[in-house]
């Protein structure tokens, strides 16, 4: 199987998910800087070789990332206004 079709499999059973009757399910939007540690876990995944990877703790890839967060550290995100 390839790796499209792989994502493709995950986000049809998402779709399956989202359109359960007794589900409640809202997407939002949001910037990597303000999610950080998802966007890392987003990116190891990707490049990991197993198919899924359940993390008991946090890796310690991610400590740095939430010691910012618990210690309130922001990161202004910078657009270009045109």
């Amino acid at each position: 199987m390839g790796q499209r079709q792989a994502y493709g499999n995950i986000i049809k059973q998402n779709h399956l998910l989202m359109k359960d009757p007794d589900w409640t399910v809202q997407i939002t939007h949001c910037f990597r800087e303000s999610n950080k540690a998802a966007d890392l876990l987003a990116n190891e995944g990707v490049k990991q070789a197993i198919p899924m990877l359940v993390h008991t703790y946090p890796p310690l890839s991610t400590l740095p990332i939430l010691f910012e967060d618990i210690s309130s550290i922001v990161w202004p995100r910078i657009l270009n206004v045109i």
